[in-house]
């Protein structure tokens, strides 16, 4: 049983490296002639830029069109992941997090005080560093009206032909999400229903968004904020659960426009302890979605498309 154990890591360890260096000898693609000003947002760390090189690549090669690339630093990108993401992503903006603080800490300093945005920045209510940058980073440092909002962890397979439709109108002010297997927020469904003073869509993943940022200018992120943290004091809520993630932020944000809020198709497909046949790829899938501690899987089924003729499927 032991050495089964090894022989999986191995090929594990194996089928790892071939990825990674599939992704950073695969050619190039360029951004610097958007067709369309919608942005594409990714928060971006030096453990996940193979993910990120593969699956944004992917992604404009399907939709068939370029539009702007925003990768935001977590803190943890060197020079030289920089130069690399730079040279494979021609024209791509990469939004280092040191220079991002600093220009929302002169922005929080300004004439108006932003009290609650700084707190969250500031981590005073443990907001981890991915929310505290989808939260506040992201509305804030775009001058885009829409933007798409998308996690390094995914896999492209087709067309995204509701994506691209939604790009490609200007008049569309609609927003979608992902739907989740079950509501993963940090906050109740009821406890965020009462924040926000409307029934909060059930099942958000904020893997994958479209949103339209007019309603995400500081102002209102701060009002929202003000909101969670006044639920907080009110409730006695300890310190230790003052938790409050960009999940929770977005359904929140979505709830209060689901009149232009519509679910993506199922065959945009969220990876949640789900096991395909003779480890097939699921070819009547647009993308998945590979959520949290499923990292090894996403390199499992890069290998199998990136590698098909390694691969003997009945």
């Amino acid at each position: 049983m032991h050495f089964a154990n090894f022989q999986r890591k191995a090929k594990l360890r194996m089928k790892r490296a071939m990825v990674e260096l599939t992704a950073i000898t695969a050619p190039p693609v360029s951004v610097k002639r958007p067709h369309y000003p919608v942005e594409l947002h990714v928060v971006t760390s030096h453990a996940v830029i193979p993910l990120l090189l593969i699956s944004v690549k992917q992604l404009l090669r399907h939709l068939k069109m370029t539009i702007p690339v925003v990768l935001h630093d977590d803190g943890s990108l060197t020079k030289n992941d920089c130069k690399l993401l730079a040279f494979h992503i021609r024209g791509v903006q990469i939004l280092r997090y040191e220079n991002a603080r600093r220009r929302l800490n002169s922005l929080f300093n300004s004439g108006r005080r932003f009290p609650n945005c700084a707190a969250l920045v500031r981590s005073v209510h443990g907001t981890s560093r991915l929310s505290e940058i989808r939260i506040v980073h992201i509305p804030l440092l775009t001058t885009a009206s829409k933007i798409l909002l998308m996690d390094a962890d995914f896999l492209w397979f087709g067309h995204p032909k509701f994506i691209s439709d939604w790009i490609k109108n200007s008049t569309d002010r609609s927003m979608f999400y992902m739907k989740d297997q079950k509501s993963y927020y940090a906050l109740t469904h009821k406890d965020l229903s009462t924040i926000c003073k409307t029934e909060v869509i059930p099942r958000v993943n904020c893997g994958l968004l479209g949103l339209m940022t007019d309603g995400l200018g500081i102002e209102k992120i701060e009002l929202r904020l003000a909101a969670v943290f006044h639920f907080f004091k009110k409730n006695l809520v300890s310190k230790h659960n003052r938790i409050f993630l960009d999940q929770d932020n977005f359904a929140m944000y979505l709830s209060m426009h689901k009149h232009n809020v519509t679910v993506l198709p199922d065959t945009y497909f969220l990876y949640a302890r789900y096991a395909w046949n003779n480890e097939r790829l699921p070819h009547d899938k647009i993308c998945i979605h590979f959520s949290g501690p499923f990292k090894d899987e996403w390199y499992n089924q890069s290998f199998l498309l990136l590698f098909p003729s390694l691969n003997k499927q009945k």
